[in-house]
């Protein structure tokens, strides 16, 4: 139990010194994007986009992945949608609509009811076919979709068979994973047409999760729920090891699950690389952008100052400084390969923390340990070095 601790203490500081490398890049990218900065600012989203992020598994005790058969692994893009649109009759729901999903990523898609998100999910689905633009799925990719209304359940069966005939494992096999969804003691027994909407929904994720998906699409998984069934499936999700995407209005929700936000909105849709209550923070503090730049544009040409005529550079004076540009720009794609080769080694070392042969042996848990939080400080002096050369 000790050595566990150790394990999840390093790659909690590590996820809280990425969040605060994100949070640092992002507003750099925010404030210079559009001004005399913005190589740099571009250089830094391109670098942050590239970003292997870490995920934090739940608390011991929730729900546990491991009852199940591990999903197949796949590609790092696990979905690329390239300015897509669709439309009846010319008039467009959206138009030039891009998203990128990497393996691993549980991303929320939000937005104002008639936006457009179940339509996107269609599309990706390939139950919709797109007017423009391109949907590529990644290799091995297999998607599981969880819609509103349970198609896929058998409403003869009881919840003990729906398991049992479709995925060939015995009872006391099939009682384990339904336990883990709250279907306990003579509650395997009930007829799926008598279950109400939440157990119904319970039963269906476990069904998603049992048919090998890697990445899930969730359209309002947790409608209907109570509280012990939501926390059930907000368990399944943080312990699922594959990709998965969610339309949900519940924020309590998607701040638990998520790493991600798409926000689809009047046509457009915008990324944010947080949960849903960052999102609400940078959107907000756009909006107060907005409201201020008018007043600050009037203001400024009320105060316009005198240009001040910068004395001329000499040739060699340009010489000197293209030199010293060339110079800069290649020590940063040498930090930025560096850095990409770090965090590479960073999630063997993670991969093998979380490996159940390896944490038996506690000289080698602890020695890994080790060497998980001296390739996190590595890399840290890397990032800090990335930064003093993009300033």
């Amino acid at each position: 139990m000790l050595v566990r601790n150790d394990r999840r203490a390093a790659l909690e500081s590590a996820f809280i010194k990425q969040q605060e490398h994100i949070k640092k890049t992002e507003e750099y990218i925010r404030k210079y994007k559009a001004g005399i900065k913005s190589k740099q600012a571009r250089g830094r989203e391109k670098q942050l986009n590239r970003l292997e992020r870490i995920i934090l598994p739940p608390d011991v005790g929730g729900f546990n992945y491991f009852l199940f058969n591990p999903p197949e692994k796949c590609a790092q893009r696990v979905l690329e949608i390239e300015e897509i649109a669709f439309g009846f009759a010319e008039q467009y729901l959206f138009k030039d609509l891009s998203m990128q999903i990497r393996k691993g990523d549980g991303v929320a898609l939000v937005g104002p009811n008639g936006a457009g998100k179940t339509t996107l999910l269609k599309l990706v689905m390939g139950e919709l076919e797109a007017a423009g633009g391109r949907i590529k799925i990644g290799n091995r990719v297999k998607i599981g979709y969880f819609s509103q209304h349970h198609d896929e359940l058998c409403g003869t069966n009881s919840v003990l068979a729906e398991i049992v005939d479709e995925y060939g494992v015995d009872d006391e096999q099939a009682r384990n994973y339904l336990g883990a969804f709250l279907f306990r003691g003579d509650d395997v027994y009930k007829i799926v047409n008598e279950l109400s909407g939440g157990e119904k929904s319970r039963l269906a994720l476990l069904k998603l999760m049992m048919g090998g998906a890697n990445f899930i699409i969730l359209d309002e998984p947790t409608n209907h729920l109570d509280i012990p069934a939501r926390e059930a499936v907000e368990n399944a999700l943080m312990s699922f090891p594959g990709t998965f995407m969610v339309v949900s209005h519940d924020r309590y929700f998607l701040d638990k699950v998520t790493n991600c936000t798409y926000e689809l909105e009047k046509g457009q849709l915008t990324q944010y690389n947080g949960n849903y209550s960052y999102y609400r923070q940078k959107k907000a503090e756009w909006e107060a952008e907005q409201i201020k730049q008018p007043v600050l544009e009037k203001t400024a040409k009320k105060i316009e100052k005198p240009v001040e005529k910068k004395p001329k550079t000499t040739a060699k004076e340009k010489k000197a400084i293209i030199l010293n540009e060339d110079k800069r720009q290649e020590e940063l794609q040498r930090c930025e390969a560096q850095i990409a080769m770090l965090e590479v080694e960073l999630k063997a070392l993670e991969m093998q923390m979380n490996d159940p042969q390896i944490q038996q042996q506690l000289e080698t848990s602890q020695q890994i340990a080790k060497e998980y939080q001296a390739k996190q400080l590595e890399i840290d002096a890397k990032y800090k070095r990335w930064d003093e050369l993009m300033n």
